[in-house]
């Protein structure tokens, strides 16, 4: 009995299935800019998101983006021991809390600023 067939029905299965991977690999990286394309990757598959959530204020501090960083809401997942915790966060909220480290400017300030 001949299995050539039943080979041939497993190669092509196995090369559409690498051909989609790269197609989607492709996308990705024509769609997010070739600049951070790795750790862009990375942060789809992390599980806290804190560092992203520091550089995205820090971006907000350097344009001088005043409305944003004092009233836009960022969700930020962080370790508290084994367990990941999720809040809702302000960049100038952000600036005090133990995890951030201090790593966010303070270029800022938004005191007396009314949402």
């Amino acid at each position: 009995m001949e299995k050539g067939g039943m080979e041939m029905l497993w190669s092509t299965w196995v090369i559409m299935i690498i051909a989609m991977v790269l197609f989607v690999f492709l996308l990705t990286f024509f769609a997010m800019g070739s600049g951070n394309f790795l750790q862009n990757v990375k942060s789809f598959f992390s599980k806290v998101n804190v560092d992203s959530v520091v550089k995205g204020c820090n971006i907000l501090v350097d344009s001088g983006n005043k409305y944003d960083f004092c009233c836009d809401n960022k969700t930020v997942k962080y370790l508290a021991g084994k367990d990941i915790k999720s809040e809702e966060l302000k960049c100038f909220e952000l600036m005090n809390k133990s995890y951030v480290n201090n790593q966010i400017k303070a270029g800022i300030d938004c005191g007396g600023y009314n949402c």
